[in-house]
């Protein structure tokens, strides 16, 4: 246990993870992103150049037709409002569809805070004894939806080193973004720099975990967008966004924060909706007088932070965020926070290679609760796109879902908002999202669930052959669907005799390690 003393210098250096568009820092930008075809990429290079303003080209999205360029000669602030007026006349006619610079995006820091406070000294028993699994429910959710076959990309800063609690759900393969370009790899990992205190590293390896609490089973694309320091462009998170749409994920979680809404990162986000990715973001920890996801209110959910007396975490709260979830911990003024008022993840490993956890708050983390719980709704409901709900309708099933079994936690002033409070504030309950939905396996190798005695037991029979006779497709079906009977786990995504071979392998023999 660590002393007092110990812990008033780890509050005093450990400034938070989402210390995020604070960070910042204000600049000129040096880069533009404009969406347009061929042609429409030729008279907006033309039409910068004429005005004074020629670029190069850097890289492309081809998902989005979208191309970054980099300003060939440094701007001024007087150049900025000039530039924006060319790029919105473009767009006034239709040459090119969205034009904005590569602004800063970022984790955040609370209102009235430099930084977030985070205490270590937890333990892993209190990462299971947080009040926040209790508050949504998270072990009922994960008992009847474990997020089995489910792909969650995490868009932030990677996984620290042997992680605890999530590096076996890491895929093997992940991405990190580096002035927006992609580079393919193994896990990212999430590391400082040696110069000073490094203010981002571990927030991806704690939402990771968050994530989990509710979704056991689902597996994590690690895509490295924030640096050490928490911050990134808006290039790397259009980067991240293309990447997850050809990587077929089914959730995304983005616990950061644009420093200002772009037509840029609402068309994208519009777009990965319609390739059915179910997207989630925190709401920002201050109060903004803008939402910074303007334009994309029906195309993900804004998370919203809440306390362990389940309130909301600020007073004003905008009518942008949609949903809240547990996110704010509460730390004594002396000693450590309790697991039954905190927040609690894993940071990594210590010198010794010991697990180090800590207690945190802020939305960054109350999104990845909403994520995890997105993970088990979306694992029991393994057909989808079909023709009753296609790709782009599966975001809104769950929001709708997701609001419709929410607790109140704020019920308003009736309409009235004199308090200056959203009326019908909403507390995420995973629990009752997916207690009227089909039980999933908790076992990757049985593809039907079945029950005895009240709970889930491992049986492969015919059942489960079943299920792969009538999903059997050797020419492929749609990636995006999960397939419990692809037991050979191949990456295409089909059923086929590979996975009869298992199957009738597995038939009547005792269940593998962790399946029951």
């Amino acid at each position: 246990m660590c002393s007092i003393r110990h812990l008033i210098i780890a509050a005093a250096i450990a400034l938070a993870w989402f210390a995020g568009v604070a960070h910042a820092q204000e600049s000129i930008p040096t880069r533009v992103l404009i969406r347009a075809d061929d042609g429409g990429q030729d008279v907006a290079r033309a039409k910068l150049a004429d005005a004074g303003y020629p670029v190069t080209f850097v890289h492309e999205y081809p998902v989005f037709t979208i191309t970054l360029y980099r300003f060939d000669n440094p701007l001024a602030g007087a150049d900025l409002p000039i530039i924006r007026a060319l790029l919105d006349e473009l767009i006034a006619k239709t040459a090119i569809a969205t034009g904005d610079f590569d602004v800063p995006v970022a984790t955040e820091t609370g209102s009235g805070q430099t930084g977030s406070l985070w205490v270590t000294g937890m333990n892993f028993g209190d990462f299971l004894g947080q009040y926040g699994r209790g508050t949504i429910g998270a072990n009922d959710a994960a008992d009847r939806a474990t997020g089995l076959g489910v792909k969650i990309a995490i868009i932030d800063s990677g996984l620290t080193d042997d992680a605890p609690v999530v590096t076996e759900l890491a895929l093997e393969v992940g991405y990190s973004f580096t002035d927006g370009v992609a580079t393919k790899g193994g896990i990212p990992l999430d590391e400082g720099d040696g110069e000073g205190t490094d203010y981002g590293v571990g927030h991806g390896t704690f939402v990771a975990a968050l994530i989990s609490c509710t979704a056991p089973l689902a597996r994590h694309l690690h895509l490295k967008v924030l640096d050490d320091e928490g911050t990134c462009d808006l290039a790397d998170v259009v980067g991240a966004l293309e990447v997850s749409i050809n990587e077929n994920v089914h959730v995304a979680n983005m616990s950061l924060i644009p420093s200002q809404p772009t037509a840029t990162l609402a068309s994208v986000i519009a777009d990965a909706r319609n390739h059915g990715i179910i997207l989630v973001a925190s709401a920002g920890n201050s109060i903004p007088t803008v939402n910074r996801y303007l334009g994309s209110e029906s195309d993900l959910i804004q998370v919203g932070s809440s306390t362990h007396l389940d309130t909301p975490s600020v007073a004003n709260t905008p009518p942008w965020i949609d949903i809240f979830a547990p996110g704010i911990s509460n730390v004594p003024v002396a000693g450590l926070p309790q697991a039954a008022e905190a927040v609690v993840g894993p940071l990594g490993r210590d010198a010794k290679g010991n697990p180090v956890f800590a207690a945190s708050s802020g939305t960054s983390f109350a999104a990845a609760f909403v994520s995890g719980a997105a993970a088990a709704f979306r694992a029991a409901n393994p057909g989808w796109p079909n023709a009753e709900v296609p790709a782009r309708e599966i975001a809104a099933r769950f929001n709708d879902a997701a609001l419709a079994s929410a607790v109140t936690i704020y019920s308003g002033s009736g309409g009235g908002n004199t308090d200056g409070k959203k009326d019908g504030v909403k507390r995420i309950d995973a629990e009752a999202l997916v207690a009227a939905l089909p039980r999933v396996p908790r076992c990757l190798f049985d593809p039907v669930a079945e029950e005895s005695g009240g709970g889930y037991q491992f049986v492969v029979n015919s059942a489960d052959l079943g299920l792969l006779l009538s999903s059997w497709s050797p020419l492929g079906s749609d990636p995006r669907r999960i397939e419990r009977a692809n037991l050979s786990l191949d990456a295409t995504n089909t059923v086929d005799s590979e996975d009869l071979g298992v199957l009738l392998s597995l038939w009547g023999s005792p269940p593998p390690p962790g399946c029951n």
